[in-house]
């Protein structure tokens, strides 16, 4: 089964983020869905909205500056009457109905995701990002905005990310919901190859001149040396640290390996790419995001869904549930033993938890 996405955003201010992200994201394992992409089944707008939702996995909610659509009263009664503890189990909107204020039906798509218990992505425009040709704000829909935030942050929703532009967009909604969906992902059984031996005859080629050899790529500039974490420091170590703990590893570089999810990003932008995120299929275990620039970027498109790599690179991020490896590069699985080999060596005991209160 894919992954399904449903974009949620007001038209006239972002369709073009929405339909680009709606582009990037696709592929054989990932259905994008959008509100256009309703039929008409003869109820209410807020009842299709509902039925699409439900089938989904996450909502990416974009949040401007304006509301789109006020819901109508009969959608809104509708979905009241379909869901009747609704407001019981998000009491900020059961307080907003109760003052009368309005509230859109791209507003309603997040509130909805959190009562079906669906993912929910906020990603926030920044004052710079470009908006779309219908772009028109209010004071009035500059407010409902804020209020609409506010509301969220009742339930302990608040934007994940604030995004500037289309590319800086898609990689941060990549970096994050689509490749831990993806990791959740039920993965078949590996089955083991056996090489066979070719039937046809060996055939001896003429011994020619030699091919011009490739010159070597271009050589960087030096970089300062990669520090390594410890050995037994691994993806399950770092989540299972409070974050002052964790602090000391953001910076330093750790190797990494498993079988590799779907890539995303690599897009041409001005005379560069946006930068590649992956990430490694390990269930039941912390989600490995890579994030590769660069060379390294057509190096990993070569790289076919689900064969093991192995890599390192520079902890950016540590969670509870996910790590962030930053200016990842590829090795090949002799280097990866160095590595470890080479790592300082620190006792592998735990370290010790801060008293809880």
């Amino acid at each position: 089964m894919p992954v399904r996405i449903f974009l949620s955003a007001v038209s006239d201010e972002f369709a073009d983020y929405r339909d680009r992200l709606r582009s990037d994201l696709t592929r054989h394992n990932v259905e994008v869905k959008v509100q256009e992409d309703f039929k008409d089944y003869g109820g209410v707008t807020l009842d299709k909205l509902d039925l699409y939702i439900t089938a989904c996995d996450a909502v990416v909610h974009l949040i401007g500056d304006m509301t789109g659509s006020d819901a109508k009263p009969a959608s809104t009664n509708f979905i009241l009457s379909k869901y009747t503890d609704f407001t019981d189990k998000l009491s900020p909107l059961r307080e907003s109905l109760e003052k009368g204020l309005s509230i859109s039906y791209t507003q309603w798509e997040a509130w909805l995701a959190l009562y079906h218990r669906k993912a929910l992505l906020i990603a926030k425009a920044s004052d710079e990002a470009p908006r779309g040709p219908k772009y028109v704000p209010t004071d009035v829909s500059r407010a409902a905005q804020q209020i609409h935030l506010e509301r969220l942050r009742a339930v302990e929703r608040h934007p994940g990310c604030t995004f500037t532009s289309h590319d800086n967009l898609a990689k941060q909604i990549a970096y994050t919901v689509i490749l831990d969906l993806l990791a959740n992902e039920p993965r078949p059984p590996e089955k083991s190859q056996v090489l066979q031996p070719s039937a046809a005859p060996i055939v001896e080629a003429p011994i020619g001149p030699s091919p011009a050899a490739t010159p070597p790529p271009p050589i960087s500039p030096e970089k300062p040396p990669k520090e390594f974490v410890a050995a037994h420091v691994t993806p399950e170590f770092l989540a299972g640290l409070y974050a002052g703990q964790a602090a000391k590893y953001i910076g330093k570089w750790m190797p990494v390996s498993g079988p590799l999810l779907e890539a995303f990003g690599g897009w041409p932008f001005l005379k560069e790419k946006t930068p590649a995120v992956t990430a490694l299929a390990q269930q039941g275990r912390p989600s490995v995001i890579m994030v590769f620039h660069g060379e390294w970027i057509d190096r990993l498109a070569v790289i076919p869904k689900d064969q093991s790599i192995s890599a390192h690179g520079q902890i950016n991020e540590i969670g509870h549930s996910k790590i962030v490896l930053e200016n990842c590069e590829l090795i090949d699985s002799v280097s990866a033993e160095a590595l470890i080999a080479k790592a300082p060596t620190e006792p592998a005991t735990p370290e010790p938890s801060i008293p809880k209160p």
